[in-house]
């Protein structure tokens, strides 16, 4: 009797009424409601979305069943610093992170959680990864004119890289999806059980000169279950 009533997740889905595109909607949350007059809250400025899929059944694995994956990522970027007698100077700084195990932030079983409205978490506890974390929400769909439906999983990531800098700018970078277009600098998608996902990069401080990353994922586990 889980929430979704018969849909499979504990959710029921939600429409959107605007197609997503590369993992965003194309405007803030604020702004989708200024338009269309409907409760955004539950997805927010940061909430991207999966490619689109005609079978909401098609996320039901990494919803429910997926258990750890691994995570690396690379940022190198140039910019160039204006002294106060007008010099420049060009500089460079990279970082990356390799083999960051992502765990359920939960040790619930799927079975124990078909009541649970929120978003499914992952993440690492180590503190020289900057508490990175990747969570899926709920499912929305956008009905096309022909009236078949796009569905589509949210989803939140922040992975943070530090950088060789950490005096200037905080040596941190975060790779997150979101969507709200403004300050993106590099875009790339990665694929979880069939899944795509579109990440966007997005700078703590000033915008590069220019700017290389990078971001996969290895080693995915899924929970598994006797035949019986």
């Amino acid at each position: 009797m889980a929430l979704g009533v018969g849909n499979g997740f504990p959710f029921c889905f939600r429409e959107l009424a605007v197609k997503p595109v590369n993992g965003s909607l194309g405007m803030t949350s604020t702004a989708y409601n200024t338009q269309y007059g409907d409760d955004f809250s539950t997805i927010g400025s940061r909430i991207g979305f999966s490619r689109g899929k005609l079978d909401p059944k098609d996320f039901s694995n990494l919803y429910w069943n997926l258990y750890s994956f691994n995570v690396s990522a690379s940022v190198s970027y140039t910019y160039t610093v204006t002294y106060i007698n007008g010099d420049t100077d060009t500089r460079t700084e990279s970082g990356s992170v390799s083999d960051m195990q992502m765990n359920r932030s939960s040790d619930q079983e799927p079975r124990e959680r078909v009541c649970n409205k929120g978003s499914v978490s992952y993440g690492n506890t180590d503190m020289e990864y900057f508490n990175p974390s990747i969570s899926f929400g709920r499912i929305y769909y956008f009905e096309n004119e022909d009236g078949s439906k796009e569905y589509y999983l949210s989803f939140e990531a922040f992975i943070f890289v530090a950088v060789e800098d950490t005096r200037r700018f905080g040596g941190n970078f975060r790779a997150l999806t979101f969507n709200r277009l403004n300050d993106s600098v590099w875009g790339g998608v990665i694929t979880i059980d069939g899944i795509e996902l579109d990440m966007i990069y997005v700078m703590f401080a000033q915008e590069p000169d220019s700017i290389t990353a990078a971001i996969s994922l290895t080693d995915t586990t899924f929970y598994t279950y006797p035949n019986t």
